[in-house]
């Protein structure tokens, strides 16, 4: 029944380490949601009540412009959105609009939490690829930066 969601789960790069009953509860925590092109996921300054994994589809994230929205950045099949804030607690940093018809399977934000307490493993894959966000993010920051 929730095969292709354990699938897909298990190949977003946020969870391909958790052990398999873990992904199997996120599936079947979790809640399948379709958005139309131009549908917003959540909007910048909203709370961060869910994390997002991309089944099909593509998404893009923007931020407030001086006039309009400016996009920095895209999401495809297989990437999860939106984790960021769960894990912070803070509200979101970016709008995330549908670009296409895109399906999702929406994991609430007390799921995840309840995730990393319960199990230390988790924990410790979860950090670990916060991390390397974050490694990441300062390297397009330094590179950027030396242009």
């Amino acid at each position: 029944m929730l095969t292709r969601e354990v699938e897909i789960l298990q190949k977003a790069p946020l969870f391909r380490k958790l052990p398999a009953g873990r992904i199997k509860l996120l599936a079947y925590a979790g809640e399948l949601m379709t958005y139309e092109a131009g549908d917003y996921l959540f909007r910048h300054g909203d709370p961060s009540d869910a994390a997002y994994t991309i089944f099909d589809g593509d998404v893009e994230a923007t931020i407030p412009g001086p006039e309009e929205d400016v996009v920095v950045g895209q999401f495809g099949a297989g990437e999860v959105v939106g984790e960021v804030g769960v894990f912070t607690g803070n509200p979101r940093s970016v709008s995330i609009r549908a670009r296409t018809r895109t399906n999702v399977l929406r994991i609430p934000a007390e799921v995840l939490t309840d995730l990393i307490h319960d199990c230390p493993a988790c924990a410790a894959s979860i950090t670990a690829f916060m991390a390397g966000l974050v490694e990441r993010l300062i390297d397009r920051v330094s590179v950027a930066s030396h242009h």
